[in-house]
C-alpha cells in the first residue's frame, strides 16, 4: 500500500515532491543526545520510535533522487541568503503552494505517516552528516557540503532565580541554532532553551538560564566569535577577510558588519586594564618614547596619533588622538601620563621643537634624548644637498664631462652609505670617484659625514663625544658648502643628543615608538579601514593590548629561564665544591 501511495503521489504532480524532500530531509536529520545511566552519549528518536525496513529505506532514496531538482533547489535556497533576495524566493514558494493547494493538501495525508516509520534509527555515538544543505565555498558556486547538526540538550531542573536564590520551574521553551567551529564541515547546535519562573510568587521573575558555551540569544558559539577575534587581534587579518578565512578554515558563516561588532566590542570591553595600568606603572622603567604619526578622520581633517612606550619593557603606556602636534597639544598628552602616575627619568623623541618646551613645562626634572636616528638623517639629507650642489656646478659641454656627472649621479649612494657597509666592489669605485674629484667640496663632505657617524657609534662618553664635536667643528668649519651639516650638532640640542651615553641600556633612538605607529599607520589602508574616530581608536587599542600581553609573556619566559639558569648553576657549583673536597681529602 505504501508503496502505491508513493507512486500515486509522483504521478499526481511532480510539483508536490518538494513537500516529501522537505519531510525526508528535515525529519531525517534530527537526532537528540541523552545520557544513559552508564554515562554513554545515546542518540534517541525525536518523532517517533521504531526500526525503518533498509529495503523501505533504499526505496525512497531512490525516489528522493528521482525528484524534480528545480523544486528542491528552490526550497533549499529559501534558508540561504538574507534580506530582498530571500524574501522573494518564500514569495515564490507560497505562490507555488497557492497554485497546488489541493494537490499539497492530497500529497501531504499520503506522505505524512511514511517519514514517521522509515526515518528514525538509533544512531551511534560518532556524529555523522545529517541533512544536505546548497552551500557557496569560496570560488564554487552550488558547491554541496554535508551540515553536521548535534542536539544539545541542558539540565534547567536544578536552576535558582538570580534575585532570590528561589527554585524556579519551567513557563516554556524553544529551540536556537548557533554555528559552531569544525574542521571538517558546518556544524551547527540544537540547543534546547527554557524560559524559567520563579516559584516565589512574590518574586515571580522570569529568565533564561546563561549558558557557558554561548551568549544569550547568539548565532555563534563563544569559540567561533573568539576565532574571529583572534584573527585580527593576533593574526593580523583585517576584518574585511576574516569572513573569508572563517568559512575556509572553520565553517562557519560570519557577515563582515558581524566581524566588526565584535571586534568594537572587545576593544572597548573593560578586560581589567584599570589593574594592568597600575602593574604597568608599578613595573615602569624610567624610559618614556613619545612620537606621533599623522593621520586624516573621516572628513578629510588631519589627525596626530600620539603614542607612549616603555622601551625598555617594551610596552604601550599611553595613547591618544589630537588635533595638532603643537606644544599646547603635546602639554596635554603629558599631562595625562603625569595623572596615571608616570615621572619619567629619560624622555625620548625626535627633532621636534614643541616637545622640548612641552617636557619642560610637565616633567622638568627629565632629561630629554633627542633621537640620534632623526639626527643622522638630518646629517644625510644636508649632506646630499652639498653633494647635488657641487654636481650641478660641474661643467657639461664634452661627452667626458658629461659622463664624469653621469658617474655622479649614478654612484652617490656610494658617499653616504656607511663605510663599514660598504662591499668590496663597492669601496673601489668609492675610492675611483674621490680620487677623481681630489680637491673638491667632495671629499671633505664625505670625511665629515663618516666623523658624524663614528661620533655617535663609538664615543665612549660624554666628554668623549664633546671632544669629536670640536674636532669636527674645528676641521670642516672653513667649508662653506657643509655649514648646514655642521648646524645640525652645533647648537645647544647636542646635549640633549648625548644622553644615551649616561646609561646601559637606553636606546639612542626612539625606534620602539616609531615602529608601533608604523603599525597603527597600516590601519588606513583599504584591507583595514580603521579610519572612523572609532574605529582607528579600536584598532590601536587592540594592537596595544596585544603587544603588551606578548611583552608580559615575553618576559615570564625570560624570568622562566634565568631562574633554570641559575638553577643548573647552583647545582654546577655543589658538584664544583664535592669534587673539591673529595681531592682534598
Amino acid at each position: 500500500m505504501l508503496r502505491v501511495l508513493i507512486c500515486l503521489a509522483l504521478v499526481i504532480s511532480p510539483v508536490q515532491t518538494w513537500m516529501a524532500s522537505v519531510v525526508i530531509l528535515v525529519c531525517g536529520s534530527i537526532q537528540t543526545a541523552r545520557p544513559t545511566a552508564q554515562g554513554n552519549s545515546t542518540l534517541l528518536p525525536v518523532l517517533l520510535t521504531g526500526q525503518p525496513a533498509p529495503r523501505l529505506e533504499e526505496e525512497w532514496r531512490v525516489v528522493l533522487a528521482r525528484m524534480d531538482v528545480r523544486y528542491r533547489h528552490l526550497v533549499i535556497e529559501c534558508f540561504h541568503g538574507q534580506g530582498r533576495r530571500r524574501r522573494w524566493r518564500f514569495r515564490r514558494l507560497r505562490r507555488h503552494r497557492r497554485r497546488h493547494r489541493w494537490l499539497s493538501a492530497v500529497a501531504w495525508r499520503k506522505l505524512k505517516r511514511v517519514p514517521e516509520r522509515i526515518v528514525q534509527k538509533e544512531i551511534g555515538q560518532a556524529i555523522t552528516p545529517l541533512m544536505e544543505t546548497e552551500a557557496q565555498a569560496g570560488a564554487l558556486p552550488g558547491f554541496r557540503l554535508p551540515v553536521q547538526i548535534v542536539v544539545v540538550t541542558p539540565d534547567y531542573s536544578q536552576t535558582v532565580c538570580p534575585d532570590c536564590g528561589g527554585p524556579t520551574k519551567r513557563k516554556r521553551s524553544y529551540h536556537i541554532h548557533p554555528q559552531d567551529v569544525n574542521l571538517e564541515q558546518p556544524t551547527v547546535l540544537q540547543v534546547y532553551r527554557e524560559v524559567r519562573k520563579c516559584c516565589d510568587s512574590e518574586c515571580g521573575k522570569r529568565f533564561v538560564p546563561e549558558l557557558d558555551f554561548m551568549e544569550p540569544r547568539g548565532r555563534f558559539t563563544k569559540r567561533a566569535k573568539q576565532k574571529a577575534i583572534a584573527s585580527v587581534t593576533e593574526d593580523g587579518v583585517p576584518p574585511e577577510r576574516v569572513p573569508r578565512r572563517m568559512w575556509r578554515d572553520f565553517h562557519v558563516r560570519v557577515a563582515k558588519s558581524t566581524v566588526y561588532e565584535w571586534v568594537h566590542a572587545e576593544a572597548e570591553a573593560d578586560l581589567g586594564e584599570t589593574e594592568y595600568t597600575q602593574w604597568v606603572v608599578a613595573r615602569f622603567s624610567g624610559v618614556v618614547g613619545i612620537d606621533e604619526v599623522h593621520l586624516q578622520d573621516e572628513e578629510g581633517k588631519k589627525q596626530y596619533l600620539v603614542v607612549a612606550v616603555d622601551p625598555i619593557n617594551d610596552r604601550t603606556i599611553l595613547f591618544d588622538l589630537v588635533d595638532s602636534r603643537d606644544s599646547d597639544a603635546l602639554k596635554g598628552f603629558l599631562e595625562q601620563l603625569k595623572g596615571m602616575g608616570i615621572d619619567p627619568q629619560v624622555v625620548i623623541t625626535d627633532m621636534w621643537k614643541a616637545y622640548h618646551s612641552a617636557i619642560l613645562d610637565v616633567f622638568p626634572e627629565a632629561e630629554h634624548q633627542l633621537c640620534v636616528f632623526h639626527v643622522i638623517q638630518a646629517v644625510m639629507k644636508h649632506t646630499n644637498k652639498a653633494i647635488l650642489t657641487y654636481r650641478r656646478g660641474l661643467p657639461r659641454e664634452t661627452e667626458a664631462q658629461k659622463a664624469i656627472r653621469k658617474e655622479l649621479w649614478d654612484y652617490r649612494y656610494l658617499l653616504l652609505k656607511a663605510n663599514h657597509k660598504l662591499s668590496d666592489r663597492e669601496r673601489k669605485r668609492l675610492e675611483m670617484i674621490l680620487d677623481a674629484h681630489k680637491g673638491t667640496v667632495l671629499p671633505e663632505a664625505y670625511q665629515c659625514k663618516e666623523a658624524l657617524l663614528a661620533l655617535f657609534r663609538e664615543s665612549e662618553d660624554k666628554d668623549d663625544a664633546r671632544a669629536r664635536r670640536g674636532a669636527i667643528l674645528e676641521r670642516f668649519g672653513s667649508v662653506p658648502e657643509l655649514k648646514k651639516v655642521l648646524d645640525v650638532i652645533r647648537g645647544d640640542d647636542f646635549e640633549q643628543m648625548i644622553v644615551y651615553l649616561d646609561y646601559e641600556n637606553l636606546d639612542k633612538t626612539n625606534n620602539n615608538a616609531e615602529r608601533e605607529n608604523r603599525v597603527y599607520q597600516k590601519g588606513e589602508k583599504v584591507r583595514y579601514r580603521a579610519r572612523k574616530t572609532r574605529t582607528r581608536l579600536n584598532y590601536v587599542r587592540l594592537r596595544a593590548r596585544q603587544r603588551n600581553q606578548r611583552s608580559a609573556e615575553r618576559n615570564d619566559h625570560l624570568r622562566r629561564r634565568k631562574k633554570r639558569r641559575a638553577a643548573f648553576a647552583g647545582r654546577v657549583d655543589a658538584v664544583v665544591e664535592r669534587e673539591a673536597r673529595r681531592l682534598a681529602a
